[in-house]
């Protein structure tokens, strides 16, 4: 382009200035259109994931929850103002509505695998969470220890239940994995 420049006007600088003027447009037509896709994304998403917050949290004042410019989620109070301050608990019940909005809006909808995923929840979030699960995705792999979850948790889900396994210490470098009635 320089030497198309130094050699003074031309038509292959017309042309090649046409070219890149098209270029442009196009750059910007394309950032625009990933700009819109990206809110009507980050709306769905956010409105999906408060649908599923309010189904899973105890608390019947909060509205559901909103992402904010930086991608975090806030939890929405009963007078649309952002509530602060969240327990352990209340942080798992809201990245789990996240996990489950994104998924929802998933060109493919993915598998989910949580560890220790109700180590922080009270009884009854627990219950919700449990009974959500088929609904957060078509699989999802859970890796639980017994102060967890309990035989009537499981029994409450077995429908739910494809396959369950025990994993057992044998060593401090050995475990053996077992499936469970």
């Amino acid at each position: 382009l320089k030497k198309i420049e130094a050699a003074g006007d031309s038509e292959e600088l017309a042309e090649l200035e046409a070219t890149r003027g098209t270029v442009d447009e196009l750059r910007a037509v394309f950032a625009g259109a990933m700009d819109k896709y990206r809110e009507e994304l980050r709306s769905q998403v956010q409105s999906d994931a408060s649908e599923i917050f309010q189904r899973l949290t105890t608390e019947p004042s909060h509205q559901g929850l909103q992402i904010n410019e930086s991608y975090g989620m806030q939890t929405v109070g009963a007078d649309g103002e952002i509530v602060f301050g969240r327990s352990a608990g209340q942080e798992q019940i809201v990245a789990l509505s996240l996990i489950g909005g994104l998924n929802r809006n998933a060109t493919r909808r993915a598998p989910v695998m949580m560890d220790t995923p109700f180590g922080r929840l009270d009884p009854d979030h627990r219950a919700k969470v449990l009974a959500f699960l088929a609904d957060m995705a078509d699989q999802v792999f859970l890796l639980v220890h017994g102060g967890e979850v309990n035989d009537a948790d499981l029994a409450a889900i077995a429908s739910d239940i494809k396959q369950h396994y025990e994993l057992r210490r044998v060593s401090a470098d050995r475990t053996e994995i077992r499936p469970r009635d």
